[in-house]
């Protein structure tokens, strides 16, 4: 018994090691909005906090860009997502962004 009491007290501390490390992120608001032209779209990114930007268009592109402009091959809808880092802080979000023939 006096094995597993150790045992315990060792877990005890080294949990509350890992408590106390705990990174302090600031809140980010993230949100954009996408004006569509054809298969051009032109993304704002309206997000509060971050230091830099990270898009996935979606269909295998990116870009580091705050406000880029992405010009898809296919009518059809796309999962962006957009995640803004600040040092060891990030956070994402997403939307579906549906590119369809207006003609």
């Amino acid at each position: 018994m006096a094995k597993i009491g150790k045992i315990c007290l060792i877990c005890i501390a080294v949990s509350a090691m890992f408590l106390s490390c705990k990174k302090d992120c600031p809140a980010f608001l993230m949100k954009f909005s996408a004006e569509k032209q054809g298969k051009t779209v032109y993304f704002n990114n309206e997000s509060l906090g971050p230091d830099s930007y990270y898009w996935d268009f979606g269909d295998g592109s990116h870009s580091y860009e705050e406000n880029p402009t992405h010009r898809y091959s296919t009518f059809t809808f796309y999962r962006v997502t957009l995640r803004g880092t600040s040092g060891d802080c990030s956070e994402t979000c997403s939307e579906i962004v549906t590119i369809k023939d207006d003609y």
